[in-house]
């Protein structure tokens, strides 16, 4: 047992465990919880609608399979700046966001030419 510890086995499990229950945590929508995913190939968000709670920290990762960088934005929350994820090819960005007001909020990828050609969706904030 001694040896599992000075390896950082256990810290390393119990931090992966960790993210993984960050990244599931209730307030999410669509089928993919808080995770949203930057479609390979195309220009589309998986799930495309999200749903979190309103006035609550609500922790979203940003997964980026495909070739180009994308990013995850929200626009009029009338928040100071805008809400935005942003992942290099093959990575992710987590955060954490507090939206103050209910409502349906666009999101979209701002890259030149992503939300034209539908990398959109939208944020349901309850």
């Amino acid at each position: 047992m001694r040896s599992f510890w000075k390896s950082g086995a256990l810290i390393g499990a119990l931090a992966g465990l960790a993210l993984v229950l960050a990244a599931c945590t209730s307030g999410g929508g669509g089928s993919g919880g808080n995770t949203i995913t930057a479609k390979k190939g195309g220009f589309a968000f998986e799930p495309a609608t999200i749903t979190v709670p309103a006035n609550q920290p609500v922790t979203l990762t940003f997964k980026n399979p495909d070739t180009q960088i994308h990013d995850w934005r929200v626009r009029g929350t009338g928040l100071p700046e805008e809400p935005t994820l942003y992942a290099e090819p093959g990575k992710q960005e987590t955060k954490t966001f507090t939206f103050p007001k209910p409502g349906e909020y666009v999101i979209y990828c701002s890259l030149p030419g992503h939300e034209a050609s539908g990398m959109v969706g939208k944020l349901i904030v309850k």
